[in-house]
């Protein structure tokens, strides 16, 4: 009789940890000292920690519609807290993704994206005009101490452009991140289009980076075209901009 009271109660106590609803946790979460949480902004929070749902999750200029997350209980068994989420991302965007916390580490595998450049990207190139819709296939990041030290999968960009003075367009672009012992190596190429471009950016597992690359245009491209690689860089002869930038990279938490 003891040994079934003792099992009842442990399961009723799973219960009740498994179901704390996820607006208590997000809040406790903020207020804790130190908390980076508290930079993050969810909104209209419903269920439980373990599965639910928030209309609205914001981190400085980026934010995420819709988001819905489902925990993945066999991943507990490998010490790891995984969650499947879903979410609608600006400008009718979706993605799909799992993640995985470790107790030195973050992963994010999966990675399904699908959405406008203008609606992915404005956070990162705020103030300027994208063409474009950009999909995401099978990525993967893998985070230690806030800096990533792994990834893998390809990223396109079909119908790139930019609107300056005139809407200029660049053609496909596929950008494809491939990890090597202490170095991910992110290769950025065309598809034939306007632009004859590439650039291969390598990021150490310290944060120190390195981006190396040359841009062209190819037959007779728009002059807008031929105007905007001028503001990239001087040119060689042959009206190619080399690029050759390093610096650190800050820890992403």
């Amino acid at each position: 009789m003891k040994g079934w009271l003792a099992l009842t109660t442990v399961f009723y106590l799973f219960f009740l940890l498994w179901s704390i609803p996820a607006g208590f946790c997000w809040s406790w979460l903020a207020s804790r000292p130190g908390s980076r949480v508290a930079q993050v902004t969810m909104l209209d929070l419903h269920g439980p920690w373990s599965a639910g749902n928030c209309a609205l999750i914001k981190v400085g200029a980026l934010q995420l519609q819709d988001l819905t997350w489902r925990i993945r209980p066999l991943a507990l068994l490998t010490g790891r807290l995984e969650f499947a989420l879903t979410g609608a991302l600006p400008d009718s965007g979706k993605m799909a993704a799992i993640v995985s916390l470790g107790r030195r580490d973050l992963e994010i595998r999966g990675l399904q994206i699908e959405g406008s450049a203008n609606g992915l990207l404005r956070t990162v190139l705020p103030g300027i005009t994208l063409n474009g819709r950009l999909t995401g296939k099978d990525l993967r990041l893998l985070l230690a101490g806030g800096l990533p030290v792994a990834a893998s999968g390809q990223l396109t960009w079909q119908n790139a452009g930019v609107e300056l003075t005139a809407p200029i367009g660049v053609g496909d672009l596929a950008l494809q991140l491939q990890s090597s012992p202490g170095t991910i190596t992110a290769t950025l190429k065309d598809n034939g289009g306007p632009l004859r471009l590439e650039i291969q950016t390598r990021l150490k597992t310290d944060g120190a980076y390195e981006i190396t690359g040359e841009l062209a245009p190819r037959g007779n491209s728009q002059p807008e075209l031929t105007n905007m690689l001028s503001l990239l860089g001087p040119k060689t002869p042959d009206g190619r901009v080399r690029l050759s930038r390093t610096g650190l990279l800050a820890p992403l938490y």
